[in-house]
C-alpha cells in the first residue's frame, strides 16, 4: 500500500493510507509515553509497515495510533482521552487539513490527562436567541465553560463559526475573564484566536495570522478584531506554532497580563523597509574601515554609477526560477569561490562560461526541460570568514575577505579594508558582465559548438565509454533538427545567462538598490540573484533584513545547523507572499549529514505549504585539509552528497530543482579524485585559488554526465 506521511508535530503526526483498492483510511499516530497502564493494540501491523517506508517516518517509533475516517470515527487503541477527541469529531476535521493540526498538538500535549471538548453546537446553544447583549453572552459563556471546568481540571474549547461574528467576540471576552485553565482555538483562512491560561490568574488573548499581510490588511480595516492597540509578539511555546506571527489584543480597554512564559519580540517584517534599514541591526562578517569619509564617499560614487543590471532581468529570472520550483526546469548554478582581481582576465572568463554551457546541454538533454544557467560572476568577491584575524608565525593581521576589501598578501598594508577596492569590484564586474552578454548573445553559445566541445571531452574522459551513448543520442537529435531546417534558430545560437553572488558586504549592495520605473519595486542591480550565506541568516540579522526589501529572486544557504522552526520563519520573512520564484534554499549540509538532517526540513516545508527552490551545494560541507596542508574536496564526497539529495527528494515526493557548484574552466589541481584522479600529492601543481578549492573542468563536466543520468532515472 502508499502511505504518505501528512505532517509531523511532535508528540503527534498524521499519515494517510491508500489502499489498492476502495477509499483512502486517514490515521493519526500520537507517540510518547501518553498512558501507562494500557499497552498500544491493534497499531502494531500499521508501524511496522510504516517503519518499511524510507522518509515516512520519524526516528521514534509512535506508541499509541487513532484511527480516523472521514465518514466513521474509531480508534486502535482503548484509551478514553482520545475517544473523546473523536466523539467530538475534531480529528477528522484535522487529518483532512492537516495544517490545522498545530492547535491539537497543543491541546492534546497539555490537556491529555483530564479534558472536556465543546462541541459548535453547545457553544450555540448557551449562546441562544434570548442572550443577545454583548454581556449577556459574555456571562453566558463564563457559565457554560465553568460548568466544565467544575467538573474538570482543564476546559479546551473548540469553535468554528462561519464567519466572523459579534458572538465570537463575546466568546474571547468572557473566556479572558475565568480563572480556570482554557485553550480557545478559532481557525479561518488566515487566521486563528486563543486565550492562554499562563499560571498565576493571568490570561493571555492572542490573534494569530498565516501571513503578516494578513494582519495588515485588518489593521488597516480596524477590524473589530484587530484593537487600535493590539502589537506583534512572540508565540508562546507548546501552545501555537512559532511560524504564525501573533497580535495581542485589549479586552474591556484592559490589555490582558503577559506572565512569565511569554516572551515578546518585535519581529523584523513588522518594521518599515528602506535601502539602509539593515544599518540599524546586528551585523555579521563585515570588515572594519579605519576612514568612515572615505567609505562614505565611495558609497555615494556607486550609488551614482548606471547599474549592473536592469530589473527586468531580475523579473525574469524571478519567472524562470518559478518553472524551477514548479518541477519544469533545473537550475545550474557555478563559478569562482571568490574572484580575484589579479586573475581577470577574458580567457577566464571564457572558459567558465563554456564549461557552464557544456554542463548545461547535457543536462538539458537528459532532463527533458529547460536549464536555467546563472554564473557566481561578475561580483562575486566578498568572501565570510571564520576569524576576524589569521595568524602567521606569531604575526596577528584581518583576515583576508576578498579583493573587494583587502588583499590575499600577509602585510600590514595589504590587510587593511580599502574601500577603493569597491570601486575596482564594480569595474571589473561591469568588464564581466559585457563579455557575458556577447558570448551569450554572439554566437558562440551555438548548441552545435556546445555539443563539439563535450564530444572533445569525452574522447580525452578516462570514462569515455561510459558518456558516449549519451553524446551519440544528442548528436543524433542535432543532426534530426539540422535535417529539418532548424539549425538557424535563435534559440540553438543563443542562450539566456544571469549572474549572482553572495550579498555580504551591504556597503555595497545599498549602493545599487534602485527603484523600478514599471513596478515601483526596489531591485539590486548589482547582481541578478543575491544569496545570504550561512553565516549570515539571523532572524534579526541585518543581511535577512536588507534582502527582504529587494524584488529579485534571492537565495539562502541552509546547513545541518538550520531548525524547521528557524527556517519557516525565515522562509516567512524573505517571501511573506509565497512566491514560487522568490527564494532559493541551497543546501549545504556535507555528505555525512544530508541524509540526517534534509529530510525534516523538507517535511516542515512541505507541510507548511511554502513554495522554495531546492538546490544542492555539495562543495561547502566536504571541505578538508590534505595531509600536504592544502585545504581540498574530495570529488566522490561531492558526488555522494549531490546522489544523496536526488534521494531524499525522491523519497519526500518533491522536487530536487538543481546544484550550486564552485569550479572553474580551468586546468586547475585544487579538488583531489576524479576519473583524471588528482591526488593530495598533486595538489600543488596547480592550486591558484583565493580562497575555497573548485573544481575544474574535467571534474565538472564529469559531474554533470553524472547528474544527467540521475535526471534521466527521475524523469522516468
Amino acid at each position: 500500500n502508499d502511505v504518505a506521511l501528512l505532517y509531523r508535530q511532535l508528540p503527534v503526526m498524521t499519515v494517510v493510507q491508500t489502499p489498492q483498492q476502495g477509499r483512502a483510511k486517514r490515521f493519526t499516530v500520537v507517540g510518547g509515553p501518553l498512558v501507562d497502564d494500557q499497552p498500544a493494540t491493534g497499531i502494531e501491523a500499521l508501524l511496522a509497515a510504516l517503519q518499511k517506508i524510507p522518509g515516512q517516518m520519524p526516528d521514534a517509533r509512535p506508541d499509541i495510533g487513532v484511527k480516523v475516517d472521514k465518514d466513521q470515527v474509531g480508534r486502535l487503541c482503548a484509551v478514553q482521552q482520545l475517544q473523546r477527541i473523536a466523539d467530538a469529531d475534531i480529528q477528522t476535521r484535522v487529518v483532512i487539513k492537516p495544517h490545522e493540526l498545530h492547535g491539537q498538538a497543543g491541546h492534546i500535549r497539555a490537556q491529555l490527562d483530564d479534558f472536556h471538548v465543546f462541541k459548535r453546537q453547545e457553544l450555540h446553544a448557551g449562546l441562544g436567541q434570548r442572550t443577545r447583549t454583548q454581556p449577556q453572552k459574555q456571562r453566558a459563556v463564563r457559565r457554560i465553560v465553568t460548568q466544565c471546568a467544575d467538573q474538570h481540571r482543564a476546559g479546551v474549547v473548540v469553535f468554528q463559526p462561519a464567519r466572523v461574528s459579534r458572538k465570537r467576540a463575546a466568546l474571547l471576552d468572557g473566556l479572558a475573564k475565568l480563572q480556570k485553565a482554557i485553550i480557545l482555538y478559532f481557525q479561518h483562512a488566515d487566521h486563528a484566536e486563543v486565550v492562554v491560561d499562563l499560571g498565576q490568574n493571568s490570561f493571555y488573548a492572542l490573534t494569530l495570522f498565516r501571513h503578516y499581510r494578513s494582519w495588515s490588511s485588518l489593521r488597516r480595516a480596524q477590524n473589530a478584531n484587530c484593537r487600535a492597540s493590539a502589537r506583534l509578539c512572540h508565540t508562546l511555546p507548546g501552545v501555537m506554532p512559532s511560524r504564525w506571527s501573533a497580535l495581542r489584543w485589549q479586552s474591556n480597554s484592559e490589555l490582558l497580563t503577559c506572565g512569565p512564559d511569554c516572551t515578546t519580540l518585535e519581529p523584523i517584517m513588522s518594521q518599515p523597509w528602506s535601502p539602509d534599514s539593515w544599518r540599524a541591526l546586528p551585523i555579521q562578517q563585515q570588515p572594519h574601515y579605519p576612514d568612515a569619509a572615505h567609505l562614505l564617499k565611495v558609497e555615494q560614487t556607486l550609488a551614482s554609477y548606471p547599474p549592473l543590471v536592469f530589473a527586468g532581468e531580475a523579473r525574469e529570472l524571478r519567472r524562470q526560477f518559478a518553472e524551477v520550483t514548479q518541477g519544469r526546469a533545473f537550475l545550474l548554478q557555478g563559478g569562482d569561490c571568490a574572484e580575484s582581481f589579479m586573475e581577470f582576465s577574458a580567457a577566464k572568463i571564457r572558459d567558465t562560461f563554456k564549461v557552464l554551457l557544456q554542463m548545461a546541454i547535457v543536462m538539458t538533454f537528459a532532463a527533458g526541460c529547460p536549464v536555467v544557467k546563472v554564473g557566481r560572476m561578475a561580483g562575486q568577491f566578498a568572501k565570510p570568514r571564520s576569524a576576524n584575524d589569521e595568524i602567521i608565525d606569531g604575526v596577528t593581521l584581518p583576515a583576508y575577505r576578498g579583493d573587494i576589501v583587502n588583499g590575499i598578501g600577509f602585510d600590514e598594508k595589504s590587510r587593511v579594508p580599502d574601500p577603493e577596492r569597491l570601486l575596482q569590484a564594480y569595474n571589473q564586474s561591469t568588464a564581466t558582465l559585457n563579455l557575458l552578454r556577447a558570448f551569450a548573445q554572439g554566437g558562440f553559445a551555438d548548441l552545435h559548438q556546445v555539443h563539439k566541445w563535450n564530444l572533445d571531452f569525452i574522447a580525452n574522459s578516462a570514462l569515455a565509454e561510459k558518456y558516449s551513448q549519451l553524446a551519440g543520442r544528442i548528436d543524433e537529435t542535432l543532426a534530426f533538427m539540422r535535417a529539418c531546417g532548424m539549425d538557424s534558430s535563435p534559440q540553438l545560437r543563443e542562450t539566456s545567462f544571469f549572474t549572482a553572488h553572495e550579498a555580504l558586504l551591504l556597503n555595497y549592495e545599498e549602493a545599487f538598490v534602485r527603484r523600478d520605473s514599471l513596478t515601483n519595486d526596489y531591485y539590486d542591480c548589482s547582481a541578478h540573484m543575491l544569496w545570504i550565506g550561512d553565516r549570515t541568516r539571523q532572524l534579526d540579522g541585518a543581511h535577512v533584513e536588507f534582502l527582504r526589501g529587494v524584488n529579485n529572486p534571492i537565495g539562502v544557504k541552509v546547513g545541518p545547523s538550520m531548525n524547521t522552526d528557524d527556517l519557516i520563519r525565515l522562509i516567512d520573512i524573505l517571501n511573506p507572499d509565497n512566491d514560487p520564484g522568490r527564494l532559493n534554499l541551497i543546501a549545504r549540509m556535507g555528505a555525512n549529514k544530508v541524509g540526517d538532517h534534509l529530510p525534516q526540513l523538507i517535511r516542515a516545508v512541505e507541510r507548511e505549504g511554502r513554495k522554495v527552490l531546492w538546490s544542492s551545494d555539495p562543495m561547502h560541507g566536504n571541505t578538508i585539509k590534505a595531509s600536504s596542508g592544502y585545504k581540498t574536496r574530495d570529488f566522490a564526497q561531492i558526488l555522494g552528497e549531490v546522489k544523496q539529495f536526488f534521494q531524499v527528494h525522491q523519497a519526500e515526493g518533491t522536487y530536487a530543482g538543481g546544484i550550486h557548484i564552485e569550479m572553474t574552466g580551468q586546468n586547475v589541481t585544487e579538488c583531489i579524485g576524479g576519473a583524471r584522479p588528482i591526488t593530495e600529492d598533486g595538489l600543488s601543481d596547480r592550486y591558484h585559488t583565493h580562497c575555497d578549492p573548485r573544481m575544474n573542468a574535467d571534474q565538472s563536466l564529469e559531474l554533470a554526465f553524472l547528474i544527467a543520468e540521475t535526471l534521466k532515472q527521475v524523469r522516468r
